[in-house]
């Protein structure tokens, strides 16, 4: 599957990379995937493809100030 360009870190602006589970179980047989921050190691939660990894990383909330 296509997975998109990740965006930089919401936290620290570092590089995400896409990072699977080093296991699988009898309930779980096919290994998760993340995306994860190379610079403060942040992630974004356990997903079944590297779309909807980078599809949930990818989601900025946009922030009104308002006074």
């Amino acid at each position: 599957m296509e997975q998109g360009k990740l965006k930089p870190c919401p936290f620290c602006g570092g590089e995400a990379e896409t990072f699977w589970a080093q296991f699988a179980t009898k309930l779980n047989p096919e290994p998760d995937v993340t995306v994860r921050c190379t610079k403060c190691d942040v992630i974004n939660g356990w997903y079944r493809t590297p779309k909807q990894a980078a599809d949930v990383w990818n989601i900025r909330m946009e922030v009104k100030n308002e006074v």
